[in-house]
């Protein structure tokens, strides 16, 4: 378990520890990981979601051991996922979402 460290590197618990009741939590295995990636996008390839989790799981490795600082958590996980969805419904139908991001109601 990472204690200490979820936030960008900060100590969280020397900051806050005693003023909060603080749990960390580990990431979930692969297989969680990927359901809760599946709950966002349902639609999306299997291939492709076991893909991102894959390469966030290697980045984490690598955070564990020490190669990288920054803590790779599920939030930017999630939000890399959104913004794949976001970039794929564009391609698909650039002139309708154009047209609802720019409509004033």
């Amino acid at each position: 378990m990472r204690r200490g460290y979820p936030f960008l590197g900060n100590d969280f618990f020397a900051e806050m520890g005693d003023v909060f009741a603080c749990h960390a939590i580990d990431n979930p295995d692969q297989s969680s990981e990927m359901d809760m990636l599946r709950s966002y996008a349902p639609d999306l390839e299997v291939d492709t979601i076991r893909s991102l989790s894959t390469a966030f799981m290697d980045l984490r490795a690598l955070q564990d051991s020490g190669q990288l600082l920054y803590p790779y958590v599920n939030m930017l996980l999630v939000l890399l996922l959104l913004c794949l969805l976001l970039l794929l419904r564009l391609n698909r139908e650039p002139d309708e979402l154009l047209s609802v991001g720019l409509s004033p109601s």
